[in-house]
């Protein structure tokens, strides 16, 4: 075997090994950023539910001191309605497909809870709010 093929196949093969890598490394980095997508509006939906159940709490609550007493005047859940809303605004930046059902979801749980909070007895949905879906689905 000559001696130039010898430092050819010496030089080719470590960097057709390195151009492997590479490729590989290109690859699963598609894959991985979308893993990562996919987790963080995981998180992202669960810390919207966990706040949509704060404020069904707080709405209880209210519920349950008007119940009590019908002329008393409860605060508003102004922050557990923000964390709702901030959930929410987390769940639209990184998801156009989410946008719509976690705008709808907020306005089920606000018109539900301001709906049924001066009502007696347990939340009973006598009429469900309009939910508005995307044409596209």
């Amino acid at each position: 075997m000559p001696i130039w093929l010898q430092v050819a196949l010496t030089l080719l093969v470590p960097a057709a090994g390195l151009a492997g890598v590479w490729l590989g490394s290109q690859l699963s980095a598609g894959s991985v950023r979308e893993q990562w997508r996919r987790d963080r509006l995981l998180q992202f939906c669960i810390d919207l539910l966990a706040a949509s159940h704060d404020v069904m709490a707080a709405a209880r609550g209210m519920h349950e001191e008007l119940q009590k007493d019908s002329s008393a005047e409860p605060p508003y859940p102004n922050e557990p309605i923000q964390r709702m809303q901030a959930a929410a605004a987390t769940i639209r930046l990184p998801s156009h497909e989410l946008d719509w059902p976690a705008t709808n979801y907020i306005s089920f749980v606000l018109g539900t809870t301001s709906r049924y909070v001066r009502t007696y007895g347990s939340f009973v949905l006598l009429e469900w709010p309009r939910i508005r879906l995307p044409r596209s689905w």
